[in-house]
């Protein structure tokens, strides 16, 4: 049943303006949105996931979505974060794998849209406002994810009690296709 209720608020806020009063908000200490029923996101091969943040502190790692038990080298699934002021999507698999944005990409209180496109074993690939800004990270480009195991969850990285987002996130959408850099920006809407 949540996932459902978040279906539906991510397609009420994406009818109405975005960017105003009808998105998510977090306080960075405790609040997180849980999906215990989640998405078939994850082929196996290929996903994408597209939201808008607006983060108040960029002084701090912030979680924006997880699935699986994912967690630096260890766990399943994978995560995406604001991490030592970049935008990070991250595997355990082989010590690390995934891509990240240049540094200081993004600015305090200002509205971002962020997009990842994976295939694995091809292209892993990160859009800040619509340009793709990847750089490897860790140990390198995406070869395989563990299929996630628990809920998702939005804002904090409960499994550690971490990470808490200090921010607003607006239209979240997660297809288990890789889109291109075209698709992604034909779905930002300014």
């Amino acid at each position: 049943m949540k996932i459902f209720n978040l279906l539906l608020i991510t397609f009420a806020i994406t009818i109405t303006t975005a960017q105003t009063n009808h998105s998510l908000s977090f306080d960075g200490s405790d609040d997180y949105v849980e999906i215990s029923n989640t998405p078939n996101w994850f082929s196996g091969n290929e996903f994408t996931w597209s939201l808008w943040v607006k983060l108040n502190d960029l002084n701090v790692d912030q979680l924006l979505i997880k699935h699986g038990t994912a967690y630096g080298a260890s766990g399943n699934g994978i995560y995406l974060n604001y991490f030592a002021n970049r935008i990070m999507l991250t595997s355990p698999n082989n010590s690390g794998e995934g891509v990240q944005s240049p540094e200081n990409i993004i600015n305090a209180d200002k509205w971002t849209h962020i997009a990842i496109s994976v295939e694995l074993n091809q292209e892993t690939s990160l859009y800040v406002n619509g340009e793709n800004v990847s750089i490897s990270a860790y140990n390198g480009k995406l070869t395989s994810i563990l299929p996630p195991s628990g809920a998702m969850y939005i804002g904090e990285d409960t499994y550690h009690d971490s990470q808490n987002l200090n921010g607003l996130i607006d239209e979240i959408q997660i297809w288990n296709v890789a889109l291109t850099g075209l698709q992604i920006q034909s779905y930002i809407i300014i």
